[in-house]
C-alpha cells in the first residue's frame, strides 16, 4: 500500500487540469512522474539493502555507487511547498511559453 500525505494529493479536478493550457495529457503525465519518482525510491532501497547483504567488497562500492546517484535522482525532484508535481508542472510549463 502506498501511502500519500494529503498535502500531495490532486483532486480529479486538478488531475484534469495539470498541463492542459500546455497542450498535455496532464493525468497521463502525472502518472508517469509519479511512477517515475516510485521507482527511483524503490531503486534506493533495493542497492542500500543488497550493499549491506554482501560479502564482496567490489560488488558493494558498485551498490553504494548506484545507491548515491539514485538519492541524488530523487533528491533533485523539484518538491518546493506546493509539491513536486506542481512544481514539475512549472517546470514542464515553462519549456513551452
Amino acid at each position: 500500500m502506498t501511502y500519500v500525505e494529503p498535502a500531495r494529493t490532486m483532486t480529479p479536478e486538478e488531475n484534469e487540469a495539470f498541463l492542459a493550457d500546455a497542450g498535455l495529457n496532464g493525468p497521463f503525465v502525472a502518472d508517469l512522474l509519479s511512477d517515475m519518482l516510485a521507482h527511483e525510491r524503490c531503486g534506493a532501497q533495493l542497492y542500500r539493502s543488497v550493499s549491506q547483504r554482501t560479502n564482496s567488497p567490489v560488488l558493494r562500492e558498485r551498490y553504494d555507487r548506484f545507491g548515491n546517484e539514485t538519492v541524488e535522482h530523487v533528491e533533485t525532484t523539484p518538491d518546493d511547498d506546493v509539491g513536486p508535481l506542481v512544481a514539475w508542472r512549472d517546470r514542464i510549463k515553462g519549456l513551452f511559453d
